[in-house]
């Protein structure tokens, strides 16, 4: 038992998730498998990952935003920021933002009812 979340990253292929990770997370974990491009294999696991199923964000994932950071290439991808959203089983939504140097976390301060998804574009508006 326990309160369950499962969650999901954004796409940038561009990152090449290392050996050291993947085992690590490889039960819990789906990683996205692509080619190089050349041939059938080898396929490396890059881009988005997300959980294979519910779970605790606590205990086996404590420390995943921080391996996410560590296992980043910053300087070859010169990219600036790496976003991981956990959707949790009572409906709340934790955003961590996951730069070089910080990783920033943050949740939605209120709620209001809707028609449907009226959220087709972002621009910005859960940047912390």
């Amino acid at each position: 038992m326990g309160f369950r979340s499962t969650f999901t990253t954004e796409d940038c292929n561009r990152i090449e998730w290392p050996d050291w990770f993947v085992n690590k997370y490889s039960c819990a974990v789906w990683f996205n498998e692509i080619s190089n491009g050349f041939t059938p294999m080898p396929r490396v696991p890059r881009g988005t990952i997300s959980s294979k199923n519910e779970q605790k964000a606590y205990g086996f994932l404590d420390e995943l935003h921080l391996d996410i950071q560590k296992a980043i290439q910053w300087d070859a991808l010169d990219i600036e920021s790496f976003i991981l959203v956990f959707l949790h089983e009572c409906g709340g939504i934790t955003r961590c933002q996951i730069e070089r140097d910080k990783i920033k976390w943050s949740e939605p301060a209120s709620w209001r009812v809707t028609d449907g998804v009226e959220h087709d574009t972002c621009y910005g508006c859960s940047d912390v």
